[in-house]
């Protein structure tokens, strides 16, 4: 990751521990970038905790864009089969093929 990525993503962070942490979905979406980082820098299981923890959001608002949704569970799944979870890669994927994209 190049250094205005990095700086980019460290004043993020800043942006939301300012905010008084209650923006849920800002976090969730924080948690989702650091995820795809591990991801890319081959640390699957850190991918996996922080893109598990990406989809908290779900439980706080209910209409949720369906795009972003699905987003988040390929990521999901791709940190899962990075870690030969292949069964619970299935799972995640089939919960993304559920999701609705009314037009």
């Amino acid at each position: 990751m190049g250094f205005a990525a990095k700086m980019q993503l460290v004043l993020a962070r800043a942006a939301f521990e300012d905010s008084g942490k209650d923006d849920v979905v800002r976090a969730c979406e924080l948690d989702r970038t650091e995820g795809v980082i591990a991801l890319a820098a081959e640390n699957a299981s850190l991918a996996l905790e922080l893109l598990g923890n990406s989809l908290d959001f779900r439980t706080v608002h209910r209409r949720v864009s369906p795009c972003v949704e699905i987003a988040h569970l390929s990521d999901l799944a791709r940190a899962q089969l990075a870690l030969s979870k292949v069964r619970a890669a299935r799972t995640t994927l089939a919960r993304a093929f559920k999701v609705k994209l009314e037009w």
